[in-house]
This record gives structure tokens, sequence and C-alpha cells, in this order.
């Protein structure tokens, strides 16, 4: 797990040496209802979940082969800046 500020946005990158996820089928996990692993208990929304909150925010969600075995997934999200005001006497 990393993350970096790059100017207006955060990047948040998760790498594992896990099976990972074959390339023909990496735009395909983004959908809702779509699993790769069956094995495990789920109902395949939390990917999709993901992509579409990054996209509402201005942000994106990539999967990508990390290396020869497993998955990166790298989360850009805008950084929110918020100005405090001065206080001055009244």
């Amino acid at each position: 797990l990393r993350a970096r500020r790059d100017g207006p946005t955060a990047r948040i990158t998760i790498e594992d040496d896990g099976p990972g996820i074959p390339p023909a089928r990496l735009a395909a996990v983004l959908l809702p209802g779509v699993r790769e692993d069956e094995r495990v208990p789920g109902n395949g929304f939390g990917l999709s979940i993901v992509n579409e909150l990054a996209g509402l925010y201005g942000g994106s969600l990539v999967l990508e082969a990390n290396g020869m075995v497993g998955l990166r997934c790298v989360l850009c999200l805008p950084v929110a800046v918020t100005h405090v005001a001065a206080s001055g006497g009244s």
C-alpha cells in the first residue's frame, strides 16, 4: 500500500502477489455483479462501487498486472482544498 500526492491528486496504490486477473477480464470486474473468484463468498459489487464513487468525485480506479503475478489497483482522487477564513475582531 502506497499513497502520495501528485499536485491536485491523491494517488493510492495497492499491490498484491496473488493470482491476479487476466488482462481480458480487468474491465469486466469493474462492472456490477461480476466476480473473478467464485471460491469465496461475495456478490461482485465491491470494485464497481469503488469505481463509481471514484468517478463521482472526479477520480479514477485503474486495475493492472503487478509484474508477473498479482494485481495493482491505483485509485486517484482530487485533493480537497479547504480555506480557513482569517478571524477578525468584531
